[in-house]
């Protein structure tokens, strides 16, 4: 039988705790610079998440406040000062780096924008920019979904510890707090074993994730309980629970989601069950891991930002890594040092000034983070653009593009200013830009190359036109809106464009109906035929952009040469050889000469002179895998104007 003295129950301080977060972020770094050697790594997030329920239960538990405004004010002004000054410190500092090397840094910024809201994690689920996903590498602001988490909890938490009595130390509190945990637990981890499979959803959001930390509160409340489990916890063999834990986040083999579960479990049970003449505690309460655990928050900001901005520049390989540990260690211990600690320590009579000051560096923070997105990262841009002209497309932009007609109805379009501009004596004639994001790409190039020109853009994000009922049928409700809008788009231009006006159509799945799809094709190129013959009585022009070369592993701008960037670091995603494309893009333009002989439609971009060498095409100019940069969109068009 374990002598209960020996076990490590109720203090202020646990160095094995500190201990374990330096294991946790260990595991966190090894799977970010090699996820093949530890495709485990990630797990230490995990362990974090236990770690943070029941540190935050014990920092609290001293404190029985009776009045619930001096418990809340207690409890947010220690998540302030704990949390918010390294975060701002991190995004403010990354943002500009990632300013300077991206020129597109509009998801980066929103992301950062989120992360101090608390609201990084619901950010990154809905725009699709998974954990596990090449576009993540690029995003310095990816790690704090996790934050976001603990923020979300840390706005329930209270309430619960508050009003069950917990925290009042009534008679029943503890046995309600943990009643309300558990059941809530139970939903939390049911909702995350049913959607194991969709990992954004169970990895990003709060309602999988519930059960983690609130294990770890749980954790706190049996080590200081009586009970039977609690005791038979107690005797539980640690050395063996610490070895099993170290075995499967620093494992090689890959074991799988239902790891995360075995990982949160062993967590729990070594937090409760370690002795201190154990070879585990040893091992964690050593000087070096407890340092590195004291600093593992600071370090699990900036060896995400230092790693994801080596993937814009030099990359990550066995020769930088080195480097970039230095680099880690560095920022890391100033933050460490000179942000999260001397913050921590403050005293304040008033928790009124905490909360003020707080507020106050989120606004600022965020005002700064808004100037750069509305425009100031164009200046401060180091790579070589040629800025022939001012790169500003709504949809790029910090605000999200409220005319996207994949997201509003025509009318609503129509009721918009600043969709839709008004006919002027001053513009000689209109061009109407219609289709998907491809030709969206295209309208402010279209806009500097046609002077004197009104531009209507009338595009959506995989919105097809003409508005083919074939491509629409049984797709979800936003692109039902697409199909009825482009019917809508067709009606509306009929009827206000006049002799002299053009349409320009771009739409990037054609030639992937070429290729994989010729029903959807055939079907295409005949609307795209009765478009033609509908508006060629009106003396209209109709211009077909093609779709500039697919790099499908391309995630960002980063395939072209830089300072920051030269040539020999540039990722193999970023180069397709060309033979493969002339054939098919031959074999595509083939087939639309062959449909469609009007004198009143032109087909632009069939070359792939402006995209590729005598061999190598490069997606330079990209600013993802299929749509390119403002300039580079201008270089493509610039000897048509379109009058």
């Amino acid at each position: 039988m374990v002598n209960a003295n020996k076990i490590i129950k109720n203090i202020q301080y646990r160095p094995d705790i500190d201990g374990l977060r330096g294991f946790a972020i260990l595991g966190v770094l090894a799977f970010h610079f090699n996820q093949n050697l530890f495709p485990n790594g990630y797990l230490g997030v995990d362990i974090f998440f236990v770690i943070s329920g029941f540190v935050i239960t014990l920092s609290i538990n001293k404190n029985q406040e009776k009045n619930f405004i001096s418990f809340l004010s207690y409890y947010y002004e220690k998540r302030i000062k704990r949390l918010l000054p390294a975060l701002l410190f991190y995004v403010l500092i990354t943002s500009l780096f990632i300013c300077l090397i991206n020129p597109l840094p509009i998801h980066q910024l929103r992301t950062a924008i989120t992360s101090l809201v608390g609201i990084s994690n619901i950010y990154l689920y809905n725009s699709s920019s998974g954990y596990f996903t090449s576009s993540g590498e690029f995003n310095p602001f990816l790690q704090t979904w996790s934050l976001s988490v603990e923020e979300q909890f840390y706005l329930i938490f209270p309430f619960l510890c508050f009003f069950s009595g917990f925290i009042k130390g009534e008679k029943y509190g503890k046995n309600l707090f943990s009643f309300f945990l558990i059941i809530f637990s139970i939903i939390s981890f049911v909702w995350f074993i049913i959607n194991f499979t969709n990992n954004e959803n169970s990895y990003f959001l709060i309602n999988g994730r519930f059960w983690e930390i609130s294990l770890g509160i749980l954790s706190y409340i049996l080590i200081n309980s009586r009970n039977g489990l609690a005791k038979f916890i107690q005797n539980l063999p640690s050395n063996y629970l610490f070895f099993s834990l170290i075995f499967l986040v620093f494992s090689p083999f890959k074991i799988g989601y239902y790891s995360i579960l075995l990982v949160v479990i062993l967590t729990s049970l070594l937090i409760q069950s370690i002795k201190k003449e154990s070879l585990g505690f040893g091992l964690l309460s050593e000087k070096n891991i407890v340092k590195l655990g004291k600093m593992s928050y600071s370090i699990y900001l900036w060896h995400w930002g230092v790693i994801s901005l080596s993937h814009w520049t030099i990359g990550v390989n066995k020769f930088t890594i080195p480097i970039q540990l230095l680099l880690i260690y560095f920022f890391s211990n100033i933050s460490y040092k000179f942000i999260e600690c001397p913050f921590r320590r403050i005293q304040t009579k008033r928790k009124l000034f905490s909360y003020l000051a707080g507020i106050f560096s989120i606004m600022i923070s965020q005002a700064t983070l808004f100037a750069f997105g509305l425009g100031f990262y164009k200046r401060i841009y180091t790579g070589n653009l040629n800025n022939s002209f001012n790169r500003s497309f709504v949809s790029r932009n910090i605000l999200l593009n409220k005319c996207n007609l994949r997201k509003i109805k025509f009318i609503n379009f129509l009721s918009r200013r600043n969709c839709l501009p008004k006919a002027s004596n001053i513009y000689k004639s209109s061009i109407f830009l219609v289709g998907d994001s491809h030709a969206n790409m295209f309208s402010k190039a279209i806009s500097y190359n046609s002077k004197n020109v009104r531009l209507v853009n009338l595009t959506g994000n995989n919105c097809f036109f003409p508005a083919n009922n074939l491509i629409f049928r049984n797709t979800s409700n936003d692109f039902d809106l697409c199909q009825k809008n482009m019917e809508e788009v067709d009606e509306w231009i009929l009827k206000n464009s006049t002799s002299g006006d053009s349409i320009v159509i771009a739409n990037s799945r054609l030639i992937e109906y070429f290729q994989f799809e010729k029903d959807k094709f055939s079907s295409s190129i005949d609307n795209l035929k009765l478009l033609i013959n509908k508006y060629r009585d009106k003396g209209i022009k109709i211009y077909f952009i093609a779709s500039p070369p697919f790099f499908k592993k391309v995630s960002d701008p980063y395939c072209s040469q830089e300072w920051f960037r030269p040539n020999i670091f540039i990722r193999k995603e970023c180069f397709i050889k060309r033979d493969k494309l002339d054939k098919k893009r031959a074999l595509f333009f083939n087939a639309m000469n062959n449909e469609i002989q009007y004198k009143n439609f032109k087909v632009i971009n069939k070359s792939l002179e402006s995209y590729c060498g005598k061999t190598i095409c490069q997606a330079s100019g990209y600013m993802d895998s299929n749509h390119l940069i403002d300039d580079f969109a201008l270089k493509i068009i610039k000897e048509y104007d379109f009058n």
